[in-house]
């Protein structure tokens, strides 16, 4: 069996899956100039929309590792610049083995990005969000979990996850073109 994070590992084969809707979102995001307040808004307003939407059907779900949420990170920092929450996208939720997998792994990937991202702000903006990082070994524990499940649950169960992966790439990408 391939090891965590190989080519052949399930963690592998959905990051593979996955790559093209990652550049997409990649894409759409990086037209925020997140050294400008407005357009850093704008940014925030996106993630909170996404964000809100995704996190709405993991907390329902016991079968999932622990992940923290960060909905109301995104509001403090909105609240910070003196913008209202969006109301979260619509986003259908869907009940397949490991669909949700697919979605935790885009939002707890997104904290990597957030680490990156933060260094690009001015001092003067609220950065919760982004300043949301991993504990110590969270991120190994579900790309781990992830491996071991594709392994035991085999393809129907990864094809599901590449699905909710691709859901919630898409859902961001939504996101941010919603925003001028």
């Amino acid at each position: 069996m391939p090891r965590p994070g190989e080519q052949g590992s399930a963690i592998g084969r959905l990051r593979e899956a996955t790559s093209s809707f990652h550049l997409k979102v990649d894409k759409e995001y990086s037209r925020f100039d997140l050294t400008d307040r407005t357009s850093y808004g704008r940014f925030l307003l996106a993630q909170t929309q996404a964000t809100g939407a995704a996190e709405a059907g993991l907390v329902l779900d016991q079968t999932l590792p622990a992940w923290r949420p960060r909905a109301h990170l995104l509001a403090e920092d909105l609240k910070l610049l003196g913008l209202a929450v969006p109301r979260p996208l619509r986003f259908a939720q869907e009940d397949r083995d490991g669909w949700l997998w697919g979605v935790l792994y885009v939002l707890e990937g997104s904290r990597l990005g957030g680490a990156v991202l933060v260094k690009r702000l001015s001092a003067d903006v609220p950065s919760a969000f982004l300043s949301s990082r991993h504990r110590t070994g969270e991120w190994r524990t579900l790309v781990c979990s992830i491996d071991s499940l594709g392994a035991r649950e085999g393809q129907v169960w990864l094809d599901a996850a590449i699905e909710g992966a691709r859901d919630c790439f898409d859902l961001h990408v939504r996101a941010a073109a919603s925003q001028p």
